[in-house]
């Protein structure tokens, strides 16, 4: 590519086919090998943010989503560290290589300067976001440490790969087996599709949804799912209930089939009122 110069770039050239064979990561280190430019891991140690993802947040917070601050942001804070560093350094411009889902996060940090502030120190090595909790099976062996590990799962599925809930899984100690029922049942209720729909504010819920037909009272949605809500740990539930899981398994069960009648939509109903 150097000798080839501005003729690599073109259509058909050296770099076309480095694309056409090689994925976003690789042709990183292509480019980086093609052009002479250094190159350096950016990003936060995987073990560490596993293990912050578990320690550092309440079944409530996890309910709330807070797994993206340590996923997402604490990761991005990390990453806008490195480079300026990089760049400071070298003295020139830095190309960063990430995933598209962290370029608005960087975009902000970067141009807000915040990731300064919740970096909160000078070396990298010394910033709260690099401190790894210590976990071991007394950690895992805790009253509702399994159903807090399901809830982790199943809010993690929803924007990570199987890959990562595996890695995810082999840095972690692992879960007693008189919790794992409760973790099981967790990420059952978590990842259920009746689940999220129910953490919908009212007024978007009754858009989406409306009414249940088949109910005598003209029941609506809201009222079906209100014993969903009451598991959510911001709700004060403890994130698992058998008898919830239970049904909404009843619930998508009947929804799957696509049958439409009135009779199915009533027993959807009832299944939720249990």
């Amino acid at each position: 590519m150097q000798e080839q110069g501005d003729a690599a770039l073109a259509p058909g050239g050296v770099w076309q086919q480095a694309c056409e064979n090689f994925n976003g990561e690789q042709l990183a280190y292509v480019a980086a090998l093609a052009t002479g430019a250094k190159l350096a891991f950016g990003d936060r140690p995987k073990e560490i943010t596993y293990r912050r993802l578990y320690a550092l947040p309440s079944p409530q917070q996890i309910d709330e989503a807070f797994a993206h601050e340590i996923m997402m942001v604490e990761r991005e804070v990390v990453m806008c560290k490195v480079a300026a560093d990089l760049a400071a350094a070298e003295g020139g411009a830095v190309a960063l290589v990430v995933g598209s889902a962290h370029l608005p996060g960087i975009q902000s940090l970067w141009q807000s300067g915040t990731w300064r502030q919740l970096l909160a120190a000078d070396d990298l090595a010394a910033s709260p976001l690099m401190a790894a909790p210590e976990l071991g099976p007394s950690d895992m062996a805790a009253p509702g440490s399994g159903a807090k590990r399901g809830m982790l799962d199943a809010v993690m599925s929803l924007s990570v790969t199987q890959e990562v809930l595996q890695d995810l899984d082999s840095h972690l100690p692992p879960v007693p087996e008189d919790q794992d029922e409760e973790r099981q049942l967790a990420f059952e209720f978590f990842s259920a599709q009746r689940t999220q729909l129910a953490a919908l504010p009212r007024e978007m819920l009754d858009r989406v949804c409306g009414c249940v037909r088949g109910c005598e009272s003209g029941e609506s949605m809201w009222d079906v799912l209100a014993p969903v809500r009451a598991v959510r740990p911001v709700n004060g539930g403890n994130g698992w209930d058998e008898e919830v899981v239970v049904a909404l398994r009843g619930l998508d069960m009947y929804l799957s089939v696509g049958g439409g009648e009135e009779g199915e939509d009533a027993n959807n109903a009832a299944a939720l009122e249990a």
